[in-house]
């Protein structure tokens, strides 16, 4: 398990600078064991928008510029930046579930902005199609935010990235079905 995990974290850092131009704020993520991908809103494109996802090799990238708005909750006394990992499916499932039980809000640490988790909590409660695209297809059509892009994916192993504590930014775990989807969006920085 150690050897994986030095293995993945000297991915991540060169997985996380292959669209990183160095200006800006970055969030890069690194997923294995994965299941289901998909990405929709903001065109990919290398100055501030990377995603690359393969289901031969189980794994995904992601890396985007994020538009910073400079508003955090007024309680918030971290740096802006964390790291974070994630373990197996069902341990986050169980994380999950039994926060919501608890009347806890699983997704209020990496997703700062109050109106948006309950319009992404509204837009999946409006997915037909449980599936990355239909995740990505609901909440694009249910949150019209325009600029911002929104990546999905299904694993089953282990992620690792980066998070914002920014309204501009958001990574929502959500349930759908009996599946457990990691949601990760922003509103991109276009700027050069």
């Amino acid at each position: 398990m150690l050897k994986e995990s030095v293995i993945l974290l000297c991915i991540g850092f060169t997985a996380a600078n292959i669209c990183n131009d160095g200006t800006g704020t970055w969030a890069f993520s690194l997923v294995d064991g994965v299941t289901d991908f998909a990405y929709g809103g903001v065109q990919l494109n290398n100055k501030y928008n990377c995603f690359e996802g393969c289901l031969n090799t189980q794994t995904a990238v992601q890396d985007f510029k994020v538009a910073l708005n400079g508003t955090v909750p007024p309680t918030a006394s971290m740096p802006m930046v964390k790291q974070r990992k994630l373990g197996p499916r069902a341990n986050r499932l169980a994380r999950v579930k039994k926060m919501q039980e608890s009347d806890e809000d699983p997704n209020e640490e990496t997703c700062a902005d109050p109106q948006l988790r309950t319009d992404v909590a509204n837009a999946i409660n409006k997915v037909t199609d449980h599936s990355c695209k239909g995740i990505v297809k609901a909440l694009l059509f249910n949150l019209n935010r325009p600029g911002w892009a929104v990546n999905c994916v299904d694993f089953n192993e282990l992620a690792m990235g980066s998070y914002l504590r920014d309204y501009n930014f958001c990574e929502y775990e959500a349930v759908v079905g009996q599946d457990l989807y990691w949601i990760r969006m922003a509103k991109i920085d276009t700027s050069n």
